[in-house]
């Protein structure tokens, strides 16, 4: 796969209608994304549901309905679906950028309806749960990198805010359990009809994407997120910048500056530079990989879900060793489960900063939140875990919207899934350390989790801080017209 990018977003359109209507889209996208994208996060809040109704009851001895093994089971089953999404979401990314937005998402949607209904179907002589839900994680991971190309559309200026609201939608797909977990407890409906009930939703939103991406072919919607060449641009553009200046009064009542002040606008307005920091021209995506830019990148996104899935996971032994009795860390998990959904909320905010601050000061406020997490985490006080629990779930949000916003800047935006997709398996593997870390709390260091907080939130912190002067430096190389030094083998 080679990545060539000569000119930025060459087709986006200033046009008023164009934006709206490329809002219009964002805002759909949305919408799809809640229902049917990384829905399987919201795992904890229908965790008692899955008890309840007997999947994984014959792990139990005799007629127990409940047991450790089956909660163990359970667990797996969660786990093993964020790590097989996270391990192929390279694949999955480069399968949405060879596909084009319009047939991955289609494809994702079925996935997903396949998936819900083999979870659905599944008895206790067919035990397909596990398998269904690592398609739902699947499924909802292409229809994750299809919607963030949606943001590509809109004019640059609010390309952070755009970024911002798909992220809040993926934060918010959590909500999808915590609906279904209420139509549970409020009906006779059980997990099976509530799965298979699903899986329509699922279909429902297919047809919504392909509706959403039927402006252009399958093949133009790939070419949407193509840069033209810059042969082609200049050619056009030229052209079109005649037009332009033919247009300017020749009346002696307009002075030649403002011809020329009218010219220079029709100019800028025609041709688009290329804004991303690293011009890598028709080089594979092989080679990309292998550059000092995508190492200090692909790192500080894996310190960054390190330390964000090590706080998740920790949780509630992390409430335990703070003093907290059983009843009061089951409240507070519940209520980090509810929140988590509602960060998109802050959405006008985070897209604000990241529109207005750009990337450099986008990963400066990861950085303090970062920072205030391992404060927080280690002051032996229940009542402050709260507020830890804020600051992760809003830490967790602006992530999600600012490494893609990032990585559009940095490298242009045709193969951006692969590149986001390739970053995110990095994730995955740093990712797998937590069982490391939580074995060493509970056996080794005796539950003191003060030894483990600061290392891990605070190299998160750190590198982060270090990530930005570095996109600082790439920054002023590109203003000042010169390529920030990087070197490809």
């Amino acid at each position: 796969m080679h990545i060539r990018h000569s000119v930025r977003h060459s087709n986006r359109s200033e046009h008023p209608s164009t934006i709206t209507a490329s809002w219009v889209h964002v805002a759909v996208g949305c919408v799809v994304a809640v229902l049917v994208s990384l829905t399987t996060i919201g795992y904890q809040a229908m965790y008692t549901a899955y008890k309840k109704d007997g999947i994984y009851s014959s792990l139990c001895d005799g007629n127990v309905t409940s047991c450790r093994a089956q909660g163990l089971q359970l667990d797996l089953m969660f786990v093993l679906s964020v790590s097989v999404v996270g391990l192929l979401a390279g694949i999955i990314g480069s399968l949405t950028n060879w596909l084009g937005p319009r047939i991955s998402s289609v494809a994702g949607c079925f996935i997903v309806a396949g998936g819900s209904l083999l979870f659905g179907l599944s008895t206790t002589e067919f035990q397909g749960w596990l398998f269904g839900y690592i398609l739902i994680g699947a499924g909802g991971s292409f229809v994750t990198f299809a919607m963030y190309t949606l943001p590509l559309q809109v004019p640059h200026a609010e390309e952070g805010r755009a970024f911002s609201a798909i992220a809040a939608a993926i934060e918010a797909s959590a909500a999808v359990m915590l609906v279904m977990k209420l139509v549970y407890d409020l009906s006779n409906l059980g997990i099976r009809e509530l799965y298979i009930g699903y899986s329509f939703v699922a279909i429902f939103c297919a047809i919504i994407c392909f509706t959403l991406f039927q402006s252009k072919t399958d093949d133009e919607s790939k070419q949407a997120l193509l840069p033209k060449k810059v042969e082609d641009s200049d050619k056009n553009s030229s052209q079109e910048t005649s037009l332009s200046i033919d247009k300017v009064p020749t009346t002696n009542s307009i002075p030649d500056w403002a011809k020329v002040e009218q010219t220079n606008k029709a100019q800028k307005k025609i041709i688009t530079q290329d804004d991303s920091w690293l011009h890598a021209d028709d080089v594979s995506l092989f080679d990309i990989v292998c550059s000092w830019p995508f190492l200090a990148t692909s790192l500080w996104i894996a310190l960054h879900m390190l330390s964000k899935f090590f706080y998740i996971t920790s949780l509630n032994r992390q409430l335990s060793w703070m003093g907290g009795s059983r009843r009061e860390v089951n409240t507070a998990v519940e209520a980090f489960s509810i929140m988590m959904p509602f960060a998109g909320l802050l959405y006008p905010i985070t897209g604000s900063v990241m529109d207005k601050g750009g990337c450099v000061t986008s990963v400066v406020l990861l950085a303090i939140l970062q920072g205030l997490i391992a404060l927080c985490s280690v002051l032996p006080s229940f009542e402050l875990q709260y507020v830890t629990m804020v600051l992760a779930i809003f830490n967790r949000f602006l992530f999600f919207g600012v490494a893609p916003y990032v990585l559009v800047h940095m490298y242009g935006p045709r193969g951006v899934n692969s590149i986001y997709g390739v970053c995110l398996f990095v994730g995955s593997c740093f990712n797998l350390l937590n069982y490391l870390f939580i074995y060493l709390g509970e056996n080794v260091l005796d539950g003191n989790w003060l030894i483990l907080n600061i290392p891990i939130h605070g190299t998160s912190c750190l590198f982060s801080l270090l990530f930005a002067i570095y996109l600082q430096r790439a920054r002023k190389s590109k203003d000042q017209g010169y390529k920030f030094e990087h070197k490809y083998p």
